[in-house]
């Protein structure tokens, strides 16, 4: 930026100017439109024509970048961004992009990868630890479907939705009255193929009438029967427990997460500050020894040697405390009725809340 001398000085000569460097930030959402120079080759004497192919630059018979279709999937599925909303965003920069072009190439984009994303599916439901959960979420076209009682249309039995309904299903029947589900909820299963091989995590997201438990109850459908052991990561909600009749077929264990059993003695700290102190203690060491297994070193016998050293007494010391609370034993003079929340987050560590057999947890990292 310079300075006007003329304006701001009687006699502009003589004058010593220095720069110094100033930074000012923005941002922008751009469109834009690719040139192409298509070349075509045509042999007069057979009449046979040859055209350059486009399909590095965007998919065949698509006008859209492929950059384009990755930005388009990303901001709508990933930034949850309302497709008229981007359009309304893109169309003074690049009027091409309006909300049923946006809405053609997502659909492009599923017909594509569709095949990617089942294969991901089957190949995750023969994983040995599943962990996950649900996020409510709301569709505008859903809700009004189902309201005032209303059910969700059919899909087209030879369409994109029906095939993968049919692997991963799409509206589930609720567990303790007749009926379907009408929450939607976006469900994630995460899981390594590989058990030894980080670079094989999968997070896989499902959107439809049904929760975690669901999806996962589908995947272990396609599970190799063989592969009997199936450890299950949750906050061990009802709504994440599998299909009972699954149980008969594979030997499945449910761990909760620690970070969700520890959280309700963290809320009410100052309400009952003896019971909930001594709990956050006991979560602390076990921190520490986590703490201990990093400075040593993460393998598997460092694992093993100070968990079940430690660890393992820490634990057990945490849920015969939690397990005489439910038996209405006193704790520092004190009784807990079952509608506390004291109780409730005893009997959650204990496991008994939402499943009739003991359970595990595991650390959040």
């Amino acid at each position: 930026m310079s300075i006007n001398r003329l304006e701001h000085f009687e006699n502009p000569r003589g004058l010593h100017s220095t720069y110094d460097e100033r930074y000012r930030y923005e941002f922008c959402v751009t469109a834009k439109t690719v040139k192409l120079s298509v070349e075509t080759v045509t042999d007069p004497r057979t009449g046979k024509s040859v055209t350059a192919s486009t399909d590095e630059i965007g998919p065949p018979n698509s006008q859209v970048t492929w950059r384009g279709l990755a930005n388009a999937v990303t901001a709508v599925i990933g930034y949850a961004i309302p497709i008229n909303r981007l359009s309304m965003m893109l169309k003074q920069a690049c009027p091409y992009f309006t909300s049923s072009r946006i809405c053609s190439h997502l659909k492009l984009a599923a017909e594509m990868f569709e095949p990617i994303y089942t294969h991901l599916g089957e190949a995750l439901a023969d994983a040995p630890v599943l962990m996950g959960d649900d996020t409510p979420t709301r569709v505008l076209e859903l809700n009004e479907a189902l309201k005032d009682g209303g059910e969700v249309a059919e899909p087209k039995s030879d369409g994109l939705i029906a095939k993968i309904a049919n692997l991963f299903g799409r509206v589930f029947d609720k567990k303790r009255q007749p009926g379907k589900k009408r929450q939607v909820n976006v469900s994630v299963v995460i899981g390594k193929t590989e058990p030894r091989d980080r670079r094989s995590y999968i997070f896989f997201f499902r959107t439809h009438l049904g929760s975690f438990g669901d999806l996962v109850s589908q995947m272990l459908e396609m599970r190799d029967p063989k592969k009997k052991d199936v450890t299950i990561v949750s906050d061990l909600a009802t709504t994440n427990l599998v299909s009972p009749e699954l149980h008969e077929r594979f030997n499945i264990r449910y761990a909760g997460c620690a970070a969700h059993a520890r959280r309700p003695f963290w809320r009410h700290r100052n309400d009952e500050p003896r019971i909930c102190h001594w709990m956050l203690s006991a979560f602390l060491v076990l921190e520490h020894i986590e703490e201990r297994i990093d400075a040593l070193g993460r393998t598997s016998e460092t694992i093993l040697k100070l968990r079940g050293k430690f660890g393992r007494k820490v634990w057990e010391a945490m849920r015969k405390r939690c397990e005489s609370v439910m038996r209405g034993e006193a704790i520092y003079g004190n009784y807990w009725p079952k509608l506390s929340h004291i109780y409730k987050a005893c009997e959650y560590f204990a496991g008994t809340r939402s499943c009739k057999t003991r359970v595990n947890f595991v650390r959040a990292s």
